[in-house]
């Protein structure tokens, strides 16, 4: 209806890979809808010991290649849901935090994507694509000024470049 399309327009919901095949799933019905958000990279916060606030980070590819994130998509409601899974060692040490931690998004390499929107594929296809892990050492992280602010930074620079958080340890490396 109108009103459930307004109110979930263009919104993004994640969809945990342990439950989107029961039948019970939200996103369920939805798996005839395989779709691909194409990034650059995503944003994640890391609890840190030494500050009350979260850091926030940057992760990209290290290939500087587009992330490539499988997801569903909702037509009644114009919604999207990317697919997270248990987080790999990298996004455990970021996403430290908070009642979804160490989770990640499903991250495939350009050569498994473009499988996932194959509107042929059986329930073992998919769930082989649920189990699939992208190594840590594929991908780069760095800190950034904020992951939600409307406002422009004050070094003038883009959101995903790097920021110096001056805390006893910054984490700007691959894994």
């Amino acid at each position: 209806n109108d009103a459930q399309r307004a109110k979930y327009a263009n919104q993004l919901f994640n969809a945990r890979v342990e439950k989107i095949k029961e039948r019970s799933s939200l996103w369920n019905p939805y798996l005839s809808q395989r779709c691909l958000l194409v990034a650059s990279g995503v944003y994640e916060h890391q609890a840190v010991e030494y500050s009350k606030k979260k850091v926030p980070h940057f992760i990209s590819l290290a290939s500087g290649e587009l992330l490539l994130i499988p997801s569903l998509f909702n037509p009644t409601t114009n919604s999207f849901a990317l697919i997270t899974r248990p987080a790999n060692s990298l996004f455990k040490e970021i996403h430290n935090a908070g009642p979804n931690k160490h989770r990640m998004p499903l991250l495939l390499p350009p050569f498994l994507a473009s499988g996932w929107v194959n509107q042929n594929l059986s329930e073992k296809e998919i769930t082989a694509f649920f189990e699939y892990e992208i190594d840590s050492s594929e991908l780069y992280h760095h800190t950034v000024y904020s992951i939600r602010a409307s406002a422009p930074r004050p070094d003038g620079k883009l959101a995903n470049e790097f920021f110096c958080w001056d805390y006893p340890e910054n984490n700007s490396k691959q894994l």
